[in-house]
């Protein structure tokens, strides 16, 4: 499918849209060791970040015209994991399944934020998620505590609100096909 108007040529959307800070260097392969993420700044450690943020945070920036559905969700928080500082990837075990990289521990993060109130179950044909006022006042606490790391990770959110069921699959798989060996999709 042609690249969305405006990407730099040779660049997947995936790539455009979830961007590192240019103050980031290219996150390492992932059988590499830990680099930091902020250039020139080898002892710099990032705040704690825990699952529950991720999804917090990912629901703050969900502001596409998709809900932020289980897939969405799921799909948001591995790219967190794979795409954003080397220490997150510790947060989640994702392994290749039906639509591609699953995890059941970001379903036990939202079963938590939803029993503490700070996550809504949104009914629909697939159930999708939004935060509550509470939601809003600890992911604002979480931004706060985060800075640049948490507007990054929303960005993820608002990258996979405003791509289509298809569209988002593809953009995963094609960079990271590894995970697409289990998996039922076929574009």
């Amino acid at each position: 499918m042609k690249d969305d108007p405006g990407e730099p040529p040779g660049q997947s959307a995936l790539e455009c849209s979830i961007a590192r800070d240019p103050r980031r260097p290219a996150q390492p392969p992932s059988n590499s060791s830990s680099t930091p993420l902020l250039s020139g700044s080898a002892d710099v450690t990032s705040p704690t970040l825990t699952p529950e943020d991720v999804l917090l945070l990912l629901a703050d920036g969900a502001t596409g015209p998709y809900p932020l559905d289980p897939v969405r969700l799921m799909k948001g928080a591995f790219l967190v994991g794979e795409r954003g500082r080397s220490e997150w990837r510790s947060l989640f075990r994702f392994e290749a399944y039906d639509y591609g990289p699953f995890d059941t521990g970001v379903y036990v993060a939202r079963d938590a934020l939803v029993g503490r109130g700070l996550l809504e179950i949104i009914p629909g044909r697939y159930d999708s998620y939004g935060l509550t006022d509470a939601g809003r006042e600890r992911a604002a606490d979480v931004t706060e505590r985060l800075g640049t790391d948490a507007e990054w990770i929303k960005r993820v959110g608002r990258y996979v609100t405003s791509r289509s069921f298809e569209r988002l699959l593809r953009d995963v798989y094609a960079a990271h096909p590894d995970y697409t060996v289990r998996s039922r999709f076929r574009s």
